[in-house]
């Protein structure tokens, strides 16, 4: 086989792998399309749905979605302090009282894990005023 064979079938081998990657380009692309059309008419028929609710069942539903936001941010929140309580070996409570004594230090971890202990107790304050 001569050198220009060779090159004439590589040539032939990147138009494929050309052609599967503006196919698979197009897939994606379509599926984006698809799921955005049915994202579209998904919440559209919510949109029906929540039109239609009376003011009690609308008032109802906006207290559920709050707790519901709230207590995703709790679980956000607790995986941060999770993660300062490993790498501390420390409870965020004991941390957060020895911290506001002064008997840490003024690491910028201590400043956010500070933050996220008071952002979580104020979350589990309005969480306790929807329940």
């Amino acid at each position: 086989m001569g050198i220009s064979t060779r090159q004439s079938d590589q040539e032939q081998q990147q138009g494929w792998m050309l052609s599967v990657s503006a196919s698979e380009t197009v897939r994606a692309s379509y599926s984006s399309n698809l799921r955005g059309i049915m994202n579209q008419k998904l919440i559209q028929s919510l949109a029906q749905v929540i039109l239609s609710l009376s003011d009690d069942e609308r008032q109802y539903l906006e207290r559920e979605v709050q707790k519901y936001s709230l207590e995703k941010q709790m679980e956000n929140l607790e995986d941060k302090l999770n993660f300062f309580e490993n790498k501390y070996q420390m409870s965020s409570t004991e941390f957060y009282q020895q911290f506001q004594a002064g008997k840490l230090g003024d690491s910028i971890d201590f400043f956010e894990w500070n933050t996220y202990y008071e952002m979580l107790t104020f979350t589990q304050v309005k969480l306790s005023d929807k329940v």
